[in-house]
């Protein structure tokens, strides 16, 4: 059998103050969407919490079995880029790949 190739992604990323200003309520619903987008491209949240030693707020690591080319397009979903609502509530992003 044939060894399995994971993907591991240390998304690290600064929060919006419209991100900030949400209510509880809010922020279940947008952790939803997130989830059903982790879904949707077959990743699985390891961790998720504050970052510490960079100057990025939050810190997700994600796990999956696909490649690069799947994550990107899960990240461009994610931050819902080329939409009017793009970066709204994540102002910047930068990921570590680890194979």
């Amino acid at each position: 059998m044939a060894a399995v190739t994971k993907y591991r992604y240390i998304t690290l990323f600064n929060v919006t103050q419209a991100y900030a200003r949400m209510t509880s309520d809010e922020r279940a619903k947008w952790n939803a969407r997130n989830s059903e987008l982790q879904k949707k491209y077959g990743l699985t949240m390891l961790f998720g919490g504050s970052s510490y030693g960079v100057p990025e707020t939050v810190c997700i690591v994600y796990e999956s079995e696909k490649g690069l080319d799947n994550f990107n397009k899960f990240m461009i979903e994610f931050v819902e880029h080329g939409t009017p609502r793009g970066r709204e509530y994540i102002s910047s992003s930068h990921t570590i790949i680890v194979v």
